[in-house]
């Protein structure tokens, strides 16, 4: 039995890092995106200045967090153990934070 738990703690902080890379990847990918789009598109049609990467990353992350939804799992809900129900709410509690986590090392560390 105590294999199991260990089993189980392991699988959520492995979906939690998961996550944490997933999220900084998409963010990081929108970030990229955007500055090219930015570049081509908003620069010559209305003369702003193009955009830095942390400036992209820090939008791309707002857009993200203002856009991101979650949503439970409708099917086999009886079927789902304690830990999956855990380690999805745990999810949708954290998500914000790391959010901020992500936005506060980019403001400090990249555009002071």
């Amino acid at each position: 039995m105590n294999n199991e738990n260990e089993l189980n703690i392991l699988a959520g902080i492995s979906t939690l890092i998961f996550i944490v890379c997933g999220m900084g990847y998409m963010v990081w990918a929108s970030a990229f995106v955007s500055v090219h789009l930015w570049i081509w598109f908003v620069v010559p049609v209305f003369g702003l200045t193009p955009l830095t990467m942390p400036q992209a990353y820090g939008i791309a992350l707002l857009v993200n967090y203002w856009t991101y939804h979650h949503t439970f799992s409708q099917f086999n809900q009886d079927k789902k153990e304690w830990s999956e129900q855990l380690t999805e709410i745990f999810t949708i509690l954290i998500i914000p934070w790391l959010y901020f986590v992500c936005g506060w090392i980019c403001y400090n560390f990249f555009m002071k």
